[in-house]
């Protein structure tokens, strides 16, 4: 790899002398660098530049294989949304013209190295006046023609992935009605966030709960009802990248809708938690936030830092609401909503679906399509096999099953033995 890179330098060396005609130690270089989720931004930049009508492209090159005869640019398929894709050059020198400029010369570049990517730009030391406005030009350019914006994805700790549009409607969240109508309510300025007043045009919402009980499949219908970008953030992702790169990500692609997953693994212990203090500080009120929405989830907010309560420090988060097991209608509409997508279960008897019911007090979503896998997968053993099974049956089973395990699917407090 050194090696590569010392070739790479001293081909650039060459051919920035011969369209300068200058050494390199009386040139001015300006690198941006992008991460291994964002090096797609860096390529789409790059594209966006060349393609516009004030540059002129006097020669494209990849310093990796140059020669005088023959001038060659390294491209890739990149992802560009869900299962779309589009071909960039991912490593490529451009020696180029800004009509708008005064026709400054200067050479453009893309650089990818050990998987993430570096945008660069070589002057004359005499021209470095225009720096600041080039870099201003390409910030425009750049919001104007962002390949994420309006896009669904999520970051993980090594990856950027998009994900498909989030078709679910507000009847498939099976919750109290109260908070989804105040989680609408709150962030309604996504709809038309210019008829709102700036202070309007950010909240920021932390869903609390145990595992299954619907946090995510709130996001999932938020992300789907605005049309706006969805980024969804894992805790990898903000230790990995940081608050401050995803949180300046989010702000680029406004209106945004941020959404960050088990929050109280990033956000718990403060001793040695520099992540934590990052975030704080991205949520304190200082540094713009306008038309980003934000929604995290926590399974344990007892263990999240105190400066992140919104009843103890209101500003960061704006509402907390405790998302509890469903009731016995909610338990009821759930079991419908799950046996409305199984091939294997034709009908459910009224009386089984009542059992079900009754038997699954304090259990959540989650966990109750998990007991209708259950019952398909009792059904299909039992067809394999020859055997005379029924859903009722089968629902029998299960009920004295969970009666003998005392509950069966228990849920555990934080940090305690499951």
């Amino acid at each position: 790899m050194r090696k590569r890179r010392r070739r790479r330098m001293g081909n650039e060396n060459k051919v920035i002398r011969r369209f300068f005609r200058r050494e390199a130690d009386e040139l001015t270089v300006h690198d941006r660098a992008f991460s291994p989720h964002l090096r797609v931004v860096a390529y789409h930049i790059f594209a966006s530049m060349l393609e516009h009508y004030d540059i002129g492209v006097v020669e494209v090159a990849n310093f990796d294989d140059y020669s005088q005869d023959y001038i060659s640019v390294q491209w890739s398929a990149c992802a560009v949304g869900f299962e779309e894709n589009r071909q960039y050059i991912t490593t490529g020198y451009a020696m180029v013209e800004h009509r708008a400029f005064d026709n400054l010369r200067f050479v453009a570049a893309v650089i990818t190295e050990d998987g993430a990517a570096v945008l660069r730009l070589i002057f004359r030391s005499e021209d470095i006046e225009y720096l600041e406005p080039l870099l201003e030009w390409l910030e425009e350019l750049e919001k104007q023609n962002h390949p994420l914006q309006g896009k669904l994805f999520s970051l993980t700790k090594s990856r950027l992935d998009f994900l498909p549009d989030q078709k679910i409607d507000r009847d498939d969240v099976i919750m109290s009605a109260e908070i989804l109508d105040e989680v609408e309510r709150n962030f309604a300025f996504l709809d038309d966030p210019q008829s709102y007043p700036a202070p309007l045009r950010h909240r920021a919402i932390l869903l609390a709960g145990q595992p299954g009980v619907g946090k995510t499949m709130i996001a999932k219908w938020l992300s789907g009802r605005y049309s706006c970008t969805g980024l969804w953030v894992t805790p990898g992702a903000l230790w990995e990248i940081g608050p401050s790169a995803v949180f300046d990500l989010a702000r680029s692609l406004k209106p945004s809708l941020l959404i960050l997953e088990d929050l109280d693994v990033a956000a718990g212990d403060r001793k040695g938690n520099q992540p934590l203090g990052d975030l704080l500080g991205q949520m304190d009120g200082f540094i713009d936030l306008e038309d980003v929405a934000i929604i995290a989830t926590t399974n344990c907010p007892e263990v999240i830092d105190e400066a992140l309560d919104p009843k103890k420090r209101p500003g960061r988060f704006h509402r907390m609401f405790k998302v509890g097991t469903p009731t016995a209608e909610e338990r009821r509409r759930m079991l419908r909503l799950v046996l409305s997508g199984s091939t294997v279960i034709s009908e459910m008897p009224p009386e089984s679906l009542e059992q079900l019911v009754g038997g699954t007090e304090k259990q959540t979503g989650a966990q109750l399509t998990e007991l209708i896998r259950n019952i398909e997968i009792r059904l299909l053993w039992g067809r394999s096999k020859e055997e005379e099974v029924d859903v009722a049956s089968v629902v029998d089973e299960l009920i004295l099953d969970q009666v003998k395990t005392q509950g069966g699917f228990g849920f555990a407090a934080c940090g305690a033995a499951s």
